[in-house]
């Protein structure tokens, strides 16, 4: 696997100070910084990306909090073996239904023997369970989703919305109080052996970059910058979790961030998340769900 290079723990920036460090399931551990301003945060978010710079594309995940691996969607309710063959073999089969159906593959831009490689990253964008996680390329993007917070809203679990975070003020905030923090999680995915399409396909992590694999009439990809990246293992295991191309992680006050983002337009739920009458693409794939056998989450 190829290297990345971990913030050190002595890495000291104005602005920002060593909180402690997070350890993946993966071995990965990783330092925890907060970061007070967002001079500092600009600065630490350029160090990484410098730091990088001959690993791999580094990019951004925003976070309500921690967890002990960065599993796919996929994985996150099945626990044994066998359901998440079967989970998989299900994705398979909706991968199949899309590039074999013509018209709708043609509107996709997808071309006869295209790898499902972009129709996974499609899928998963649009809120269908698959081995990719999302990541996005713009810092302004991510720190938005661990601002705000996912909420559903039926017992299906296919409608949701998004709530703006309560925050303590940070004049009463306890340090070891989670409810006031969110986190920005920075992945770095290595260099490329191969690039086509918005596909890169590097020696363990393949990275699509949505605006370029998929045409224009899909909007949410441009909205918020998206990406997608799955982790494929050599001689043709595969082990997606992602915790190991993590290389840094920042731990931010919910006030601060609510500040520097503010309440411009192309921050809201509605700008992120258009709805199906401005996203073409969108509502082409929420009008063939029955035929294509998937349930894609709706934002309300």
């Amino acid at each position: 696997m190829s290297s990345i290079e971990i913030i050190p723990e002595k890495y000291i920036v104005s602005g920002g100070s060593t909180f402690g460090e997070h350890c993946f399931i993966s071995g990965n551990t990783v330092p925890v910084f907060n970061i007070e301003t967002f001079h500092a945060l600009n600065q630490a978010i350029g160090y990484v990306k410098y730091k990088n710079r001959n690993n791999g594309d580094v990019f951004y995940r925003g976070q309500c909090k921690l967890y002990n691996s960065m599993l796919p969607s996929i994985f996150h309710k099945r626990k044994t073996l066998g359901s998440r063959h079967k989970a998989q073999e299900s994705l398979n089969k909706v991968m199949s239904n899309i590039s074999t159906d013509v018209s709708l593959s043609k509107s996709m831009g997808f071309k006869a023997g295209d790898d499902f490689t972009i129709i996974e990253g499609m899928l998963q964008h649009y809120g269908y369970p698959t081995r990719c996680i999302d990541v996005v390329d713009n810092h302004w993007v991510a720190l938005w989703f661990g601002l705000f917070e996912h909420i559903c809203l039926s017992e299906c679990d296919q409608y949701f919305t998004f709530k703006r975070r309560d925050f303590i003020p940070k004049w009463s905030l306890n340090t070891t109080d989670e409810r006031g923090y969110q986190y920005l999680i920075m992945l770095c995915a290595n260099k490329s052996v191969d690039s086509r399409s918005g596909v890169i396909r590097g020696e363990d992590v393949i990275t699509v970059d949505l605006r370029v694999a998929l045409p224009s009439t899909f909007i949410r990809p441009h909205a918020q910058h998206g990406v997608v990246l799955k982790k494929v293992g050599q001689c043709g295991d595969e082990d997606f979790d992602l915790s190991s191309r993590v290389v840094a992680i920042f731990r931010l006050r919910i006030e601060d961030v609510s500040q520097w983002l503010g309440n411009g337009q192309l921050l809201t739920q509605e700008s992120l998340f258009p709805a199906k009458a401005c996203d073409f693409g969108y509502n082409r794939l929420l009008k063939r769900e029955k035929d294509l056998n998937i349930q894609l989450i709706q934002y309300m």
